[in-house]
């Protein structure tokens, strides 16, 4: 299961419409949470491109490998983030 409580929670207070808020216990707290109970969790691991397939989404690293994920989460600016996508 996916914590969307921790999403949802953050969305409905007040951040889409009174601008950013800052995480009290930091973003360590915020990728803790987050990945509290998923199965296979990579922190900095440069990605090269990541595409979305109707099961999916495969993720090729910098070392050339493709890996299949249920769902991937960016921790990057949208810009960079987008750069990934195909």
């Amino acid at each position: 299961e996916y914590p969307a409580e921790t999403i949802i929670g953050y969305m409905v207070s007040g951040v889409t419409t009174s601008g950013v808020r800052r995480a009290v216990q930091g973003t360590d707290d915020i990728m803790r949470r987050l990945s509290a109970t998923a199965a296979n969790v990579r922190f900095g691991q440069p990605v090269r491109r990541i595409v979305p397939r109707h099961d999916g989404v495969e993720v090729l690293d910098a070392a050339g490998v493709t890996t299949r994920f249920g769902h991937v989460l960016l921790a990057t600016r949208a810009d960079q983030g987008a750069t990934l996508l195909h």
